[in-house]
């Protein structure tokens, strides 16, 4: 089973650099982890430093236009899904703390019903409330005809996805969203009080404007219908439809 990790980034080689060694360090079989980096054409100064951060021949990399953030992700996933399983809606503030993690993920997906399921791991800021950084099975995507919900351009796509997961619980599916409190996938977050980042950081405080200018959290309420017709498709998918 072959893992995605999909990274939008910008002006953070170095945290991406520490993400993906955490990653792969950490990993049973590193072998099977593709990083998927999508970058904005506009940080040209950043462009040489994620290059090198990519394996040849394992990895890949976009450059290209700046545009919705949830379409960033989608972006990154497109460029992996015919090789992988299961894929991560990552972020370059994150590291991997806990050793053979994807084994943790492969040995859960073989729960997956029909092949459809989340797995999230304790993120040192929400915990179980939210899968900040989901692991979303190959046919979870395809049944909702996305990676990420192309909506949102600063957070939400978690909440979203959430929302879908613990409705699948209620509906008597635990083995389609499991949450490994065991595994440290750590967020260094502004509110992580383990980090040292601040909301002054430049990419948050774009995080920070984009919320505020769209409005995203007005929009994640608008979008109740969709997440019911996105609910719909994870069970059809889960039942065999």
């Amino acid at each position: 089973m072959n893992i995605g990790i999909c990274v939008p980034t910008r002006q953070r080689v170095d945290w991406t650099r520490r993400m993906i060694e955490s990653c792969l360090d950490t990993a049973s079989k590193p072998d099977k982890i593709i990083i998927s980096l999508r970058i904005d054409m506009s940080d040209f100064e950043s462009h040489e430093g994620y290059k090198q951060l990519i394996r040849p021949g394992i990895d890949k990399i976009l450059i290209g236009r700046e545009k919705c953030l949830s379409l960033l992700w989608n972006d990154a996933y497109d460029m992996i899904k015919t090789q992988t399983d299961i894929n991560l809606h990552a972020g370059d503030d994150l590291i991997f703390r806990s050793q053979h993690w994807d084994q943790i993920i492969r040995d859960e997906a073989e729960n997956f019903p029909n092949g459809v399921g989340a797995v999230y791991f304790d993120d040192a800021i929400q915990h179980k409330d939210l899968a900040t950084h989901g692991f979303y099975s190959k046919k979870w995507s395809e049944a909702l005809g996305f990676f990420m919900p192309p909506y949102y351009t600063a957070n939400f796509n978690d909440t979203h996805q959430t929302w879908l997961g613990k409705n699948l619980k209620q509906q008597g599916y635990d083995n389609c969203f499991v949450y490994r409190g065991d595994i440290s996938l750590e967020h260094m977050h502004p509110s992580n009080p383990n980090g040292n980042t601040s909301w002054s950081e430049p990419v948050y405080k774009l995080q920070l404007m984009r919320m505020q200018r769209d409005k995203c959290d007005q929009l994640y309420l608008s979008k109740q219908d969709e997440r019911q017709k996105d609910l719909e498709k994870l069970l059809a998918a889960i039942k065999g439809g």
